[in-house]
């Protein structure tokens, strides 16, 4: 019964990507997509943005399919690819990656990297 409870722990946690600044400032990344299936702040800041241009695309004199189009092909590239640009972005500043460690959160898995230090 242990083992299954386990199992099914590690099933939960995500696997979580460590970069760390040259001066010791320590950022996790979540590896893969960035989709979470429940609603978070940063969905309603990117409906916000898509709202806005919304509001602007009449004046673009494009059907309102495009703007559809362009909605959702916005809103499924930035989940897909955010965590990934986010890793690129922390290296391009000089952030080390250093190790991936499975953790529930981000900063279970800081506190894991550090303990292992």
């Amino acid at each position: 019964m242990k083992a299954k409870e386990e199992w099914a722990a590690t099933m939960k946690q995500k696997q979580w990507d460590i970069y760390q600044y040259p001066k010791g400032k320590i950022v996790a990344v979540k590896k893969g997509r960035g989709f979470e299936p429940r609603f978070r702040i940063e969905d309603l800041v990117l409906f916000g943005f898509l709202y806005l241009t919304m509001l602007a695309f009449p004046y673009a004199n494009l059907p309102t399919y495009v703007y559809v189009l362009f909605v959702i092909a916005f809103g499924i590239t930035i989940k897909i690819k955010g965590n990934t640009w986010r890793g690129k972005l922390l290296e391009r500043m000089g952030y080390e990656h250093k190790v991936t460690i499975p953790a529930k959160n981000a900063a279970i898995a800081k506190a894991q990297y550090i303990k292992s230090l």
